[in-house]
């Protein structure tokens, strides 16, 4: 019976080990930026992944019609933009990405007020 304890005590610590190792490392290293989407900018200009340089990118999903939670979510958007001034990153090694989900509606008259 203690041999049972044992064994089931070494494959949970096995197991745990392999799930902290999967989401701090491997999985890590396994994200990138789709570089074969294709949008346009609010200009008419396409855009697309690919030709980013390297940066830490902020990706905000938003439509302008939004009566609940786009206004909270750019409220916090606004509250990192301005930590990230103070500290003298924000534009040269962070920046934001905001995508419509409703281009439509959503001209670049309106977008720009």
């Amino acid at each position: 019976m203690k041999k049972i304890y044992i064994i089931f005590t070494i494959l949970l610590v096995m197991g745990i080990g392999s799930g902290i190792f999967y989401f701090t490392e491997y999985r890590q290293s396994k994200m990138y930026f789709p570089d074969d989407i294709v949008m346009k900018t609010q200009e008419g200009e396409t855009f697309s992944f690919s030709e980013l340089e390297p940066k830490v990118r902020l990706l905000e999903f938003m439509y302008i019609d939004c009566p609940d939670l786009c206004p909270n979510t750019t409220f916090q958007m606004e509250n990192i933009r301005d930590q990230l001034v103070k500290k003298n990153i924000f534009g040269s090694k962070v920046e934001f990405l905001t995508i419509t989900f409703n281009p439509e509606k959503d001209s670049a008259e309106k977008i720009d007020a």
